[in-house]
């Protein structure tokens, strides 16, 4: 179906890209990780408690480039994970390699809640290259 899809895609608008077998897969995929509904409207409040829970996320998901949002769903299954990861990746603008390296690192896991003057002492940069380094798992060796 989607090779089928991509073909005639490409046939009927041959001056726009990203309509690859593959592409579409990705689409598929992210349609899978945020439906419009995640529940049938049986439930009116619950219904419509989730559909207000998908546009707060999709508005965030929205937010971030194609290609991250690819790398977080190829990576990280847990929504709430992910739904972090975007939220830090918009805070401070990391790039795709950056978000990679974060995600490897399982930064979500080494977040803590520190008490420090950092950010009202130091500059926007300096302040979070000082609480990532408190953050960083320290090994002495004796």
């Amino acid at each position: 179906m989607i090779p089928k899809l991509s073909k005639d895609l490409k046939n009927e608008l041959p001056e726009l890209k990203g309509f690859s077998e593959r592409n579409l897969g990705r689409m598929l995929a992210f349609y899978r990780e945020y439906p419009p509904e995640k529940q049938v409207l049986t439930d009116l409040p619950q219904a419509v408690a989730n559909l207000k829970a998908n546009r707060i996320e999709l508005g965030i998901v929205a937010q971030i480039p194609w290609g991250h949002n690819l790398l977080l769903i190829e990576k990280i299954k847990e929504l709430p994970t992910r739904l972090w990861f975007v939220q830090q990746t918009i805070h401070n603008g990391w790039n795709r390699d950056v978000l990679s390296l974060m995600i490897k690192s399982n930064l979500h896991n080494r977040q803590s809640d520190t008490t420090n003057n950092f950010v009202k002492q130091l500059p926007d940069p300096q302040s979070d290259m000082a609480r990532q380094s408190l953050k960083d798992p320290y090994m002495f060796i004796s």
